[in-house]
C-alpha cells in the first residue's frame, strides 16, 4: 500500500505523506500531552506489548491513533500548505471515523485493505518485521497474535469507511495492486 501511494504520488507529481514515517515522533508527543494509551506503551516491552490479546491490542491501536491524530492532522495540513501540489497521504493513522469527523469528503479518500493471507504473507518477508519481534519469548506466537490483530483492525476500518462513506478496495493478491 506505501509503495502504491508512493507510486501515485511520483507519477502525478505530487507529494507524499506517509504517517508511519513519525510515528515515532505521534508517539512521544501523544505520551508528552498525557495520551494513557501512548504512555501505556512508551512503558512496555516488545513482549508484553505482542504478547497480548489481540481484541485488547486493537482496541488499544484504535485508541493509540484516537490520541495522535491531531498530530498527524496538523502535520499533514502543513505538508498541504506548503505548497499548490496535492499531497497523498497514506497510513493506518487515517482512521475512516478521525477523517469523517475532521470533514474529509469521500471523494478525497479512499481505503486499502490487505485481506488476510496475503497481508500476513507480506508480513513474513518484511525485514523490519523480526526487528519489532526481537525480545519476544516466542516470536511466532507473536506473529500470530499481531497478525490477528491487524485483521481485527481491517474490520475496524472496513466498518468505519462504510459508514463514513469512503471507498475500500479489497486486495486480495499482488496483482489486485496492478489493477489499482
Amino acid at each position: 500500500k506505501s509503495t502504491l501511494a508512493r507510486s501515485l504520488a511520483r507519477q502525478r507529481g505530487w507529494r507524499h505523506f506517509c504517517v508511519d514515517d513519525h510515528l515515532g515522533e505521534y508517539a512521544a508527543r501523544g505520551e508528552e500531552s498525557g495520551g494513557a494509551i501512548c504512555a501505556k506503551h512508551a512503558g512496555m516491552s516488545l513482549s508484553e506489548f505482542w504478547m497480548r490479546n489481540p481484541k485488547e491490542q486493537c482496541e488499544e491501536l484504535v485508541g493509540f491513533y484516537h490520541e495522535v491524530f491531531p498530530f498527524v492532522l496538523s502535520d499533514l495540513v502543513l505538508e498541504a500548505a506548503a505548497s499548490d501540489v496535492p499531497v497523498v497521504a497514506e497510513g493506518i493513522a487515517f482512521l475512516p471515523e478521525l477523517l469523517s469527523e475532521s470533514g474529509v469528503d469521500a471523494k478525497h479518500c479512499a481505503y486499502l485493505v490487505t485481506a488476510r493471507p496475503l497481508h500476513d504473507e507480506l508480513y513474513r518477508v518484511r525485514a523490519w518485521t523480526s526487528q519489532l519481534l526481537e525480545g519476544c519469548e516466542d516470536r511466532s506466537r507473536a506473529f500470530q497474535l499481531w497478525m490477528e490483530r491487524d485483521n481485527l483492525f481491517a474490520q475496524h476500518v472496513r466498518r468505519q469507511a462504510r459508514n463514513s462513506g469512503y471507498r475500500i478496495y479489497e486486495v486480495a493478491s499482488v496483482d489486485d495492486f496492478a489493477r489499482l
